[in-house]
């Protein structure tokens, strides 16, 4: 064996091209047992980038298959006892071992046996088939992970070609899956490789402005997705989350995030949400065609933004926000709906159990309260903490980004910038001093009384939302009715815009938007009522206050006294 260029080479910089390409130039003179010698004895002496370097090239230029796998033996042999450099270095010789060049080679001989397995349609499970193939192509078992998932496209392929022949005919038609199995291992992040796949002319280090117009559900998508948005933050959520638990979350949306994002009456569940949505016809209509994987994403982009401009060290929350935003919707899928006992609560207490059941045993106690809570309360009326305050905000701005891509008509704006309160005064003066039977009660919705209109919270919230519609203005807060903060929160900023303009009659603080009130009668049985009101100054409207008077009805006449009681709201 000829060692002398080993000793010369040996004075160069470590890596360097020019030594890589005397040591395989000496080889090629080599039989295979003397490679083999020069192999283990050049590479003891190595540091790890000369390691790599000569490894990666030899396995890119040796032609025989059987001969790559003799020197990837020996190599790990030779290593075993260094596990630091077997945990940053075995995941790569493996890569290049099975692709027979990392991720330029095509990988089409294992590719088409797992399709083979799968459409034989046998009945064997994901993991029987991951188990054959992996024993078939004698493939290291750190890629057995790997193969599970290329096995589950697979079977999704097929159940896409079975829908496509069941709907012939109908023009519905979805994208072929053309990524190859190490770049959806990568992509779907079961094991990590520090050596970057083949280039595709697309950034990786900018996360993209909060909804973009999305693609149909494929292979790319999710590659494209996860790439921009999880796998810049793989070693804090490994530090801090679950890796395992945010795979098994992906897969599940993988799985089933075709299905709507909003499902009422027509499809399998029906909660909160969707009787909000019912008041709001138009955003319906448009929610109910968003998928459940694009909602989950949306929600996630916009959570990462809210998460960024407005929290102090929010790198630390990443993992949390990251793993709930992808989970908080997950009892939307009837599979888990349909088998949760919690289904009659509602969608969140489903998506919190099953999340729940992911992070059984993980080590961080606190992540796994954090993401569970944020996911069970994100639809809440009701004191919240950080990560679920986030992933509340980010729901409500996905669902608006979501109505303004499919309708550009739409837009969002602080209400200063499209409420006239002119208008609004001309909406609600034909309910001002009149009653309405409801329930076979007598209501009312405002009432004058010495040049103030007491007016009705939930009537005064019914007119914002009838205004924002005909100005195709997207306030999602008015949307989410039955939440108590979001409700008092738009009311708010409408009681702001009285103050501002001199038309709020009672000193109310900022923030606040009304006071109760007691209603005494001339009557002595009609007892003293207290309401919660707004009051506003008649002047808003256009009719004197002695018009106003003289339009009440029945016993809002003999109302001879208004006095605030109790705190201010």
């Amino acid at each position: 064996m000829h060692v002398d260029p080993v000793v010369e080479v040996q004075n160069e910089q470590p890596g360097s091209t020019l030594r890589v390409e005397k040591l395989l130039k000496e080889a090629e003179a080599l039989s295979p047992e003397e490679i083999l010698q020069f192999f283990s004895r050049w590479m003891e002496k190595q540091d790890v980038s000369t390691k790599v370097a000569f490894f990666l090239a030899w396995m890119r230029s040796e032609p025989d298959d059987k001969l790559k796998k003799t020197f990837f033996v020996s190599w790990m042999h030779a290593e075993s006892g260094n596990r630091k450099f077997l945990k940053e270095i075995a995941i790569k010789a493996s890569a290049v071992l099975v692709t027979k060049g990392f991720t330029k080679i095509n990988r089409s001989k294992i590719d088409n046996w797992i399709k083979a397995a799968v459409e034989k349609d046998d009945g064997r499970s994901t993991s029987e088939i991951a188990h054959t193939c992996k024993n078939y192509f004698r493939l290291p078992h750190l890629l057995l992970n790997g193969i599970k998932s290329d096995v589950r496209t697979a079977k999704d392929n097929l159940r896409v070609k079975k829908w496509r022949s069941k709907k012939a005919g109908t023009g519905r038609t979805r994208p072929s899956y053309n990524t190859s199995l190490t770049e959806r291992v990568l992509a779907e992040g079961l094991y990590s490789v520090d050596l970057p796949p083949a280039e595709t002319g697309r950034p990786h280090d900018v996360t993209p402005a909060p909804l973009a117009v999305v693609p149909s559900l494929d292979c790319q998508r999710r590659i494209e997705d996860y790439d921009a948005l999880i796998a810049p933050h793989r070693a804090l959520i490994g530090k801090i989350g679950s890796l395992e638990a945010l795979a098994e979350v992906l897969r599940i949306l993988y799985d089933g995030g075709e299905v709507p994002s909003v499902v009422g009456l027509s499809g399998r569940t029906y909660d909160g949400e969707y009787k909000n949505l019912s008041q709001h016809k138009p955003f319906l209509e448009i929610l109910e065609k968003v998928s459940l994987y694009d909602h989950s994403y949306n929600v996630l982009k916009a959570a990462l933004a809210i998460a960024e401009n407005d929290l102090r060290r929010y790198e630390l929350f990443i993992p949390s926000i990251i793993t709930a935003a992808l989970a908080h919707d997950l009892g939307k899928i009837p599979s888990l709906w349909s088998a949760s006992t919690l289904r009659k609560h509602g969608h969140e207490p489903v998506s919190a159990a099953t999340l729940e059941s992911l992070l059984v045993g993980h080590r961080n106690e606190a992540f796994t309260k954090s993401v569970v809570d944020a996911v069970r309360y994100h639809h809440a009326n009701m004191e919240i903490d950080t990560v679920a305050r986030v992933i509340l905000d980010a729901d409500a701005k996905a669902r608006e980004q979501e109505i303004m891509a499919a309708d550009p008509c739409f837009n969002v704006k602080p209400m200063k910038h499209w409420l006239d309160l002119t208008t609004f005064a001309e909406l609600l003066l034909p309910a001002v001093n009149q009653l309405t039977l409801k329930n076979r009660q007598a209501k009312w919705n405002a009432l004058s009384f010495q040049g103030v209109v007491y007016a009705m919270p939930d009537h005064v919230r019914q007119l914002l939302s009838r205004l924002a519609l005909e100005n195709h203005i997207i306030e999602y807060r008015l949307v989410r009715a039955s939440f108590r903060e979001d409700h008092r929160s738009v009311l708010a900023d409408f009681a702001d815009l009285l103050r501002d303009r001199g038309l709020l009659a009672w000193h109310i603080n900022e923030g606040l938007f009304g006071l109760k009130f007691l209603f005494r009668s001339s009557l002595p049985a009609l007892p003293e009522m207290g309401f919660l009101t707004i009051p506003i100054k008649a002047e808003l409207f256009p009719v004197l206050p002695s018009e106003l008077e003289r339009s009440k009805t029945d016993y809002l006449k003999t109302i001879v006294s208004v006095s605030p009681r109790g705190k201010k709201y």
